[in-house]
């Protein structure tokens, strides 16, 4: 914010009327035009947006210290309704405390910002409202540090016009998680229900752990899906889903640990569970359950790629070519973080070891968790980097920027195809039906049941270890343990290599898709430090419980309406999957009473049969049809312009094998299956390499029956059925836990002592502070004294000045200076206080104080506000008014002198402050006055003008009343000027022809006015139309033409008189003007118009010309023309 003092106030500013409201109503005007401006100014060269009428008044815009004024509450809400009306200020409550004041409208500030985005290339780019007011790249901009609120209604101002699209915040209720069914909390509103619901733990132990194995149980995948798949999966959730964050504060909702589990070696009773961050918007009632945010978009636009922000993308990119930063030259792995990007916290242990700047530079924040996740991040990073060096070889004049985001927008639309054509077709065993067209209606928001059920789905198939091949001509292998590469994926990643990893993950199939999860997830899976092991399966039922998920047989009912069941209950759930019949029969009942509590995604995993079952089935491909449609930026929307038809094909070809074969250095077209998310089969790759190293076994293949090929399996979850090549066991498999206090005693012990020691610390200096000052005032009174006693100036005197009740004292020097006729007081170092003119001055009062230890003096002037002295002895009293009177003399002033008491002197007393507040006072009621006296002026203006205007009406109404004889002064000066100055008129006057009154009339319409000319009028009357033209309405806009204040003509009947004629009976004049219209006879008086001349100001009089004639009619014969 700017100094207040560089702020240029307008002169009212220092002007006291100014901070009141003033009574006369154009004065307000003016008053109120001049505080819009200034506030408008303010707020505009502080950057204010925002204004709290609470604390309006300490502002320095509606409070002068100066002059100790400040506008009261009432005036600023009249001031701030009147630049509302102008479309500068917006309430943001009912109550009007606190509203935003736009000195720029939202639609200014949205031009700026696209001209912005233009100009660096960023349309069509996601941009954070941060990164817009607050990144690097907009310091220079005058939107630079925008509030946030403003920005918002400008974006959407751009959105409106369809030049931009506002991704909500995540508190807004537009990015939560929406829900596909209904909510079911305790209470309806947000607490999770535990009603028949058994420990998570203790269901995970019994109902998800593997099952024993003999040996010939190997676990495959039924659908040929490979492991590459599975964790591909992983990657395509968080491309839409981030809800890892917890809310602040963390709201939890800790799993008890039950009697005899591993985890009770810890010590601890419960294992910690993080609510999802949710909105604070809901949560409120049964009508508003809580709703759950996600922090990423649920459109599939490359943010785990890119990043969700731009200063992530900034952060990944080499900013030459329009390449991502990589390591080396070779590209072949992204840049080292450096502590650029903030990314998941691994366990303690872990970071310990390693830190995050260790960490590849990469757009996703979870891609770290593992080395297979790590992988699939590090392909897309190639891949982008390859179209970038293919575009810039076709494009030499490309600039970075433009190589950049054109590169970018071909790596999403690739994404797009992948995710949706290829790998949900393996996920789900089918197709998502053919794209049509963008529907904005669609909301592609990610739905609860997805989130916290069905795309869980996935952690069934990951198996507890996985394979890597070293080249594809050697069937050499080697294992990597899943548990032991939580965030030690790195190096991991670097000394297997990416195309090992890749080979591993494509010719293992996946864990079989039943009820079962490795321990690696179940039992050993990364936790934070103050529980460094978690159990995934038990997290997935606590988060449904969190997101308040209804049970198996409520979703089941809703999303299979086909089925028709009353009552789905465990005998029918045993007869539809019998693979799992004991346990639903045996175990189920004793976690859950009926189907319709058992939790969603432990029913959706007892339902898999050959892949995915009908219920999380109908969930995913529901939640990717609103993805795929709602989505205005999708590759296949040919209206909006993104791509062509060619370059959609082009798209549609091009396969995840095509792009794994483009980035790695020695795979080729044997090396891996032709659908890179199953494994590959007798049916399709027979030509691959190693086939022979591979184990044969049935699998279905969208539906069809096939051999599958994959590499043996290596553990289960129990670790009783591992292979020759098994990893080995997971090394720190024991869950940790971190105590923030142990080990911490002494500092604590410490850190209150250090307080206890800064309060006693505090204490004590402030003590010393007030001995220092004590000792300085009294040096300094002693000091003053001193020079008082020095003192022997015959034209001056040392004393104490009274400056108000609350203004204190101060020691001052006044100065006589006769010569001159002032009296000076300035402060003990020479600096001037004040300057008195005597000139003018007859008096002078000197108020003397008597009695008691005080000795003051008050010396008063006119004009002035008083002086009011303060001396230590009576002595030096005296000399001071012996030296005043004596100058006083000196210069011919007289002086009266008043004794009193201290305190009758100083109650009536003028001081500054008094004196200042006089002279406001005299200028308000000045002003009012003045505008008083306006005021009466102005009416006795009108009055005057009212007067003048019925006074020119009378005169003019008598003069055209008296044209009955017209033959006056002005007749005879007309006769006169045209019988001395036409030769014509000369010929008339003779003895045959007498000049008479009504000949020169004649003459003077027939010769003067020659515009008249003759015309023939048919006596006979015209024959008349049944229906007769004058009607009421015709008659009533006939009279209301008849004007005010007009003359009356010769029949002397005023316009107003024959108004009120008509109104008293309208129809006998209608009646009457037919009568006359029907016979052809109107009366004379209606025809007959007296004619009158009037000399043109400043004409000619002898010029006829110069007369201007008027006809008069009656006001009956006004109406009948």
């Amino acid at each position: 914010m700017a100094n207040s003092f560089d702020f240029e106030w307008p002169w009212q500013y220092q002007f006291p009327p100014f901070f009141t409201l003033q009574p006369n109503s154009d004065t307000r005007a003016k008053q109120l035009e001049a505080w819009k401006t200034l506030i408008l100014d303010f707020h505009k060269l502080n950057k204010i947006y925002l204004l709290d009428i609470t604390e309006a008044q300490a502002s320095p815009l509606f409070n002068n210290k100066a002059i100790n004024r400040k506008l009261n509450l009432e005036a600023i809400n009249l001031i701030l309704d009147e630049l509302q009306k102008q479309g500068n200020v917006e309430w943001l409550d009912k109550q009007k405390q606190r509203c935003y004041v736009f000195w720029r409208t939202p639609e200014e500030w949205s031009q700026m910002i696209y001209k912005w985005a233009e100009n660096n290339g960023l349309i069509n780019t996601v941009c954070t409202l941060y990164e817009i007011i607050n990144g690097d790249y907009t310091i220079n901009e005058e939107f630079h540090g925008l509030d946030q609120g403003v920005l918002k209604k400008a974006l959407t101002a751009l959105e409106k016009e369809g030049r931009a699209e506002l991704i909500i915040d995540e508190e807004n209720e537009d990015n939560t998680l929406i829900r596909l069914l209904p909510s079911d909390y305790e209470g309806g509103v947000y607490r999770p229900t535990n009603r028949s619901r058994a420990n998570p733990l203790a269901v995970s132990n019994k109902l998800l752990k593997e099952l024993s194995c003999d040996g010939k149980n190997k676990s495959y995948s039924s659908t040929g899906s490979n492991v590459f798949m599975a964790f591909f999966g992983q990657f395509v959730t968080e491309e839409i889903l981030n809800t890892r964050r917890p809310s602040c504060p963390p709201n939890y909702f800790n799993i008890e640990l039950p009697k005899g589990h591993d985890y009770n070696k810890t010590g601890r009773r419960t294992l910690p569970f993080i609510r999802t961050k949710y909105s604070l918007k809901s949560g409120k009632s049964s009508n508003n359950p809580r709703k759950q945010l996600n922090g990423a978009t649920a459109w599939i636009d490359g943010s785990v790629i890119y990043g969700t922000t731009r200063s992530e993308a900034e952060s990944l990119r080499a900013f030459k070519g329009g390449l991502l930063k990589s390591m080396d030259e070779d590209g072949l792995y992204p840049a080292l973080n450096e502590g650029y990007l903030s990314y998941l916290s691994p366990s303690r242990n872990i970071q310990e070891n390693k830190m995050k700047k260790w960490h590849y530079r990469v757009g996703n924040s979870f891609a770290h968790e593992n080395p297979f996740i790590l992988t699939i991040n590090i392909i897309f990073h190639r891949w982008h980097n390859l179209l970038a060096e293919r575009l810039q070889a076709k494009h030499k004049n490309w600039d970075d920027e433009k190589l950049f985001f054109e590169a970018r927008r071909w790596v999403v639309a690739t994404l797009q195809n992948v995710i949706v054509n290829e790998w949900l077709p393996q996920f789900l065993g089918k197709e998502l039906p053919e794209y049509q067209r963008y529907d904005p209606s669609i909301d592609p928001s990610i739905s609860n049941a997805f989130q916290s059920a069905a795309m869980r789905f996935g952690h069934t198939m990951v198996p507890s270890a996985v394979y890597t091949r070293l080249h594809p001509k050697y069937c050499e292998t080697s294992t990597i343990r899943l548990c032991d590469s939580f965030y030690n994926d790195q190096d991991i990643t670097k000394n297997a290599s990416v195309e090992s990893l890749i080979l591993g993950m494509a010719f293992q199939a996946s864990e079989i898709e039943d009820v079962s999860i490795v321990d690696d997830l179940r039992k050993y899976l990364h936790g934070p430090p103050e529980f460094t092991r978690r159990d995934l399966a038990a997290i997935n039922l606590q988060r449904g419980r969190d997101h308040g998920l209804p049970g198996y047989g409520v979703a089941r009912k809703m999303l299979l309406p086909k089925e028709k069941i009353e009552k789905f209950d465990f005998d029918q759930m045993a007869a539809l999957y019998p693979r799992y019949e004991k346990v639903i029969k045996n175990e189920l009942p004793k976690f859950y009473s009926s189907m319709n509590e058992v939790d969603l995604f432990l029913g959706g995993l007892l339902e898999a049969d050959e892949g995915l079952g009908p219920v999380f089935k109908e969930i995913i491909l529901e939640q990717f049809q609103r993805i795929r449609n709602g989505d205005r930026f999708w590759f296949q929307n040919t209206e909006n312009g993104f791509f062509s038809e060619d370059e959609i094909q082009r798209i549609n070809d091009a396969r995840m094998f095509k792009i794994i074969l483009s980035v790695t250095e020695y795979l080729d077209l044997d090396s891996l299956p032709a659908d890179v998310f199953h494994v590959p089969s007798l049916e399709t790759d027979k030509d691959l390499q190693c086939l022979s190293d591979l184990i044969e076994y049935p699998c279905k293949l969208f539906g069809e029956n096939a051999t599958c090929l994959a590499l043996p399996t290596i553990a289960d979850k129990s670790l009783q059925c591992l292979s020759s090549v098994a990893p080995p066991v997971c090394r720190n498999s024991e869950a940790e836990t971190y105590d923030y206090f142990t080990g911490s005693g002494l500092p604590y012990a410490l850190s209150f002592l250090f307080l206890f020691l800064f309060i006693v610390g505090c204490i004590v200096a402030l003590f010393i502070l007030v001995n220092i000052r004590k000792r300085t005032i009294s040096n300094l009174r002693q000091s003053v004294k001193q020079q008082r006693r020095n003192f022997s100036d015959e034209n001056s005197c040392i004393g104490t000045e009274w400056m108000g009740k609350t203004e204190g004292t101060r020691d001052v020097i006044i100065n006589f200076l006769a010569d001159r006729k002032l009296l000076t007081i300035c402060l003990l170092n020479k600096q001037m206080l004040r300057s008195i003119d005597l000139k003018h001055v007859q008096v002078v009062e000197v108020h003397v104080s008597t009695g008691g230890h005080l000795h003051y003096v008050l010396v008063r002037i006119s004009r002035e506000y008083d002086i009011i002295l303060k001396f230590e002895s009576p002595n030096e009293k005296e000399a001071f008014i012996e030296k005043l009177e004596a100058f006083l003399g000196r210069i011919g002033i007289g002086r009266q002198r008043y004794e009193c008491t201290v305190n009758q002197m100083l109650k009536t007393a003028i001081t500054k402050a008094d004196r200042q507040k006089q002279l406001e006072q005299f200028f308000r009621v000045v002003f009012a006055q003045v505008g008083v006296g306006w005021s009466e002026s102005y009416r006795a203006k009108a009055k005057y003008q009212s007067n003048m205007s019925i006074a020119k009406e009378r005169s003019f109404k008598s003069f055209c009343t008296n044209t009955a004889s017209p033959f006056g002064a002005l007749y005879r000066l007309t006769r006169n000027k045209i019988f001395s100055a036409d030769p014509f008129m000369a010929d008339l006057i003779s003895d045959d022809h007498p000049v008479t009154e009504v000949s020169i009339i004649y003459y003077i319409l027939d010769h003067i006015f020659p515009r008249f000319s003759d015309s023939t009028f048919s006596s006979s009357p015209s024959s008349l139309p049944d229906e007769l033209p004058f009607t009421e309405q015709k008659l009533d806009s006939a009279f209301s033409n008849l004007k005010k204040g007009k003359a009356p003509g010769p029949d002397g009947v005023d316009n107003n008189i024959i108004k009120l004629i008509y109104q008293a009976d309208k129809n006998f004049l209608l009646c009457f003007f037919n009568k006359c219209l029907k016979h052809s006879c109107f009366p004379d008086i209606f025809k007959v118009g007296t004619i009158v001349l009037i000399r043109k100001l400043d004409k000619d009089p002898i010029d006829a010309n110069s007369y201007r004639p008027i006809c008069l009619l009656s006001s009956l014969g006004k109406v009948l023309e």
